[in-house]
């Protein structure tokens, strides 16, 4: 049996068409995927670049605070070169004790008087007064000349040696001046700057004495002045330009 083709629709049916107009920018230019068109969008982005910058010129050229650091309060000044028989003066503490028994005005500038031993056996109890083999140890405006140990010998051990090393400090006694406001305290060198040229003199003193006695010495006494004497040339060697 034949069958026939359904015949075809001459006027076939058309989509719909869409009623909605196309987007455009809005300088009226088609836009692009950003939402604008490409002049647009090059514009707009050179404004943003030139905003930017001048902004970042902007934050360099303002002023920015300074800090300064705080100052420091309390701090300790340097210590002053103080009277020793041994070490480097330049380096020892010059500590100061207030209160003690000094009275102003009162008592021996010369180092002769009788306060001087009691005077220098409390240094001798205080460590912080106790150093440098000797020194000039001051309790108000009474000046004494003090010895201490000095390793390996301590004091009292060998008067001889002890001798020596008061004759030495008794040196020193022009050389500074008592505080008479403190206590019991170790005064520092009157000038500074001549505090090594008095040492250098006074050692070398003190190393022609010690030759003196030394041969005579014997046990502790002569092998410990031995022992000194080498520290006291070095030191003088080291610092005067000369060797003893």
């Amino acid at each position: 049996m034949l069958t026939t083709a359904p015949a075809l629709d001459p006027h076939p049916p058309r989509a719909p068409q869409s009623t909605l107009a196309p987007r455009r920018c809005a300088c009226g230019r088609p836009i692009g995927p950003s939402g604008e068109c490409a002049d647009c969008r090059r514009k707009r982005l050179a404004r943003f670049g030139s905003n930017r910058a001048a902004g970042l010129l902007a934050a360099h050229a303002r002023p920015r605070p300074t800090t300064t650091s705080p100052k420091r309060t309390g701090a300790k000044a340097p210590p002053k070169a103080t009277p020793t028989f041994i070490g480097d003066p330049n380096t020892q503490p010059v500590p100061m004790q207030t209160g003690g028994g000094g009275t102003s005005g009162s008592g021996s500038a010369s180092g002769s008087g009788g306060n001087c031993t009691s005077i220098c056996n409390r240094a001798y109890a205080d460590s912080s007064l106790n150093f440098g083999g000797g020194g000039v140890v001051c309790d108000g405006a009474t000046k004494c000349p003090c010895v201490f140990d000095v390793p390996p010998l301590t004091r009292g051990q060998c008067p001889g040696f002890d001798a020596i090393v008061l004759l030495h400090e008794r040196r020193h006694l022009t050389d500074v001046d008592c505080d008479p406001s403190q206590g019991l305290h170790r005064p520092p060198f009157r000038d500074p700057s001549a505090a090594t040229a008095s040492e250098c003199a006074h050692r070398q003193e003190s190393i022609r004495e010690m030759d003196r006695i030394i041969p005579g010495s014997a046990g502790i006494c002569r092998t410990g002045m031995q022992s000194i004497r080498a520290q006291l040339a070095t030191w003088v060697s080291a610092n005067c330009g000369t060797t003893p």
